[in-house]
């Protein structure tokens, strides 16, 4: 409905300090101008510039995109997920596998805010696509609750505990982060 709300998944760690300007150069590799900005950044370093090259082969597991349905979230994989894990087995695991928070913050002019109304949210069903790199989440309640007069959209974090789903080695967690104002209507 001409709202705009999306996903954002980490895809890159262990870098030398914070990601200010990433600029994709004509080869296909990704050059990270970085700096703390007079933070402490993770890596310790005050800037950097780091240049990150594709082999052009590996695709590593990770969460491709998270979309919001009329019932809750579909997240798509860059890799199917093994098919010694059978499908009437899959949807039980999967609810134990994967983990939705979700919270607001405050938007006002000074800076920062907590998180305020933290949920686990509770995932009623979900299911896996025939070529089993689509998981549908059916969560148990859509419900938006107005916590604060000067309130963002809602956050909502999917976090999957990856061990033994993928053929190829996958890290033990995948984040996804979906900003979400309302979910689709039918």
């Amino acid at each position: 409905d001409g709202t705009e709300q999306g996903s954002v998944m980490p895809f890159i760690d262990g870098l030398e300090s914070g990601v200010m300007r990433p600029l994709f150069l004509p080869d296909g590799s990704l050059l990270l101008g970085q700096t703390g900005r007079g933070w402490q950044a993770k890596g310790g370093h005050v800037a950097s510039l780091q240049r990150i090259v594709w082999d052009g082969k590996t695709t590593a597991p990770a969460i491709k995109q998270m979309l919001a349905t009329t019932e809750g979230f579909n997240i798509e994989l860059t890799q199917p997920l093994k098919t010694s894990i059978l499908n009437e087995q899959i949807v039980e695991q999967l609810k134990t596998a994967i983990s939705i928070e979700s919270w607001v913050y405050r938007d006002a002019p000074d800076y920062g805010s907590d998180e305020l109304d933290i949920q686990q949210e509770t995932i009623a069903a979900a299911s896996l696509s025939e070529d089993r790199k689509l998981i549908k989440i059916r969560l148990a309640s859509l419900i938006q609750p107005k916590i604060h007069p000067q309130q963002t959209a809602r956050i909502y974090h999917a976090t999957f505990n990856t061990k033994n789903f993928f053929e190829m080695d996958a890290v033990e967690k995948l984040h996804a982060y979906y900003t979400l104002y309302k979910f689709p209507i039918r």
